[in-house]
């Protein structure tokens, strides 16, 4: 599980001053804490999002928690954030948490010149906090032109369920896109007039 360190920060700071020193404010919130104003550096926020995964481990005041980012706001000219908020997971209840979605491998299909389309990342669990994996993965280097795989067809562990329609499309491996020859001998036609230029 990621880690993100936080510590609470003073409400009459200034927040252009903080970000000036690369500190990023934020608010953390839940069912079970008291909401409060945090901060975290520049460095630790860009390390903990790189990571895969939605869930992280937080310490506020001593209390460990579990927290899913709700929000990060970068600021569009430079990239760099500006504000982040976190949501508190409590334990020994079920959380509903999208995760990222890792097809693994290269399908065979792609040697007969197929392509794998992704048409969805993520997909939403529910599970205890213990029990939420970081990702989904599945493996689909055994993948032919036409195969796809769907929502149900990802594996779960025991403890964990998946809250999207089992029918849904993940990825389909399509074959190869080709011009008909209708359309080529057009194209040959169209090359093939002469230009005509009005000499004036």
């Amino acid at each position: 599980m990621n880690k993100l360190s936080i510590v609470k920060r003073n409400f009459h700071g200034k927040l252009h001053e903080l970000r000036a020193q690369g500190i990023v404010p934020g608010v953390i919130y839940g069912p079970t804490i008291k909401s409060s104003i945090v901060k975290t550096s520049q460095a630790e926020l860009k390390r903990a999002t790189d990571k895969i995964g939605e869930v992280y481990s937080v310490r506020l005041n001593d209390l460990p928690l579990y927290v899913r980012l709700e929000e990060v706001q970068k600021d569009p000219r430079t990239g760099q954030f500006v504000h982040f908020s976190l949501v508190q997971l409590p334990r020994g209840v079920e959380n509903k948490i999208e995760v990222p979605i890792n097809l693994k491998g290269t399908p065979v299909g792609s040697k007969h010149g197929g392509m794998m389309v992704v048409l969805r990342d993520r997909v939403s669990i529910s599970g205890l906090i213990k029990n939420i994996p970081i990702e989904m993965s599945a493996d689909i280097s055994h993948f032919d032109i036409g195969d796809k795989i769907t929502v149900g067809d990802l594996k779960t562990e025991p403890g964990v369920k998946i809250q999207e329609d089992p029918e849904e499309v993940i990825a389909i491996c399509q074959p190869p896109t080709k011009i008909s020859e209708e359309k080529a001998d057009e194209s040959l036609t169209d090359l093939s007039t002469p230009l005509t230029v009005d000499m004036m």
